[in-house]
């Protein structure tokens, strides 16, 4: 760890919803160069529906800067 003030914050983590959604997201931490596009975060979502997946990335973008729109993982 490069910076104690990050100590108690969170790089890495998953939501598992009872309908089986999954939401992940990976930040960068501080002691990582960061140029966006470069070394951006990451968030993922997994579930067995395409439509109730859009829907809730819909409701998770809301207020947000979406830098790349929803897409199937290639």
């Amino acid at each position: 760890m490069q910076n104690e003030n990050e100590a108690d914050r969170v790089m890495w983590g998953e939501v598992v919803g009872d309908n089986g959604f999954h939401v992940m997201a990976y930040d960068v931490p501080s002691a990582l160069p960061w140029t966006r596009g470069e070394n951006p975060f990451l968030v993922t979502v997994r579930g067995d529906d395409a439509d109730e997946i859009s829907t809730l990335w819909q409701k998770l973008s809301e207020g947000s800067t979406v830098v790349r729109p929803l897409e199937a993982a290639q």
